[in-house]
């Protein structure tokens, strides 16, 4: 397993975990919560981004850096809905 890989797996089970943690607190919390910190949520998609380039530079598969950018798209709708 190479570092690209260890970036990969650390970066995609931290995200996971922010965000189960923020959909379960989302709705109970609405007004103390999500409309403070919601936006941190999803500029998470920043250093997304950048993970994917690095790894698409890196010449990994197309399934290791294609979810950054999709979660650009989830990002930008996430923080309309919110």
């Amino acid at each position: 397993m190479d570092n690209l890989d260890k970036l990969f797996v650390v970066w995609a089970f931290l995200l996971q975990i922010v965000l189960i943690a923020h959909i379960a607190v989302r709705k109970p919390l609405f007004e103390s919560y999500t409309m403070k910190f919601g936006w941190l949520v999803y500029a998470l998609c920043i250093p997304s981004a950048i993970i994917s380039v690095v790894l698409l530079r890196g010449g990994k598969s197309w399934s290791f850096w294609l979810g950054g950018f999709l979660f650009i798209a989830f990002a930008v709708f996430g923080y309309w809905v919110d």
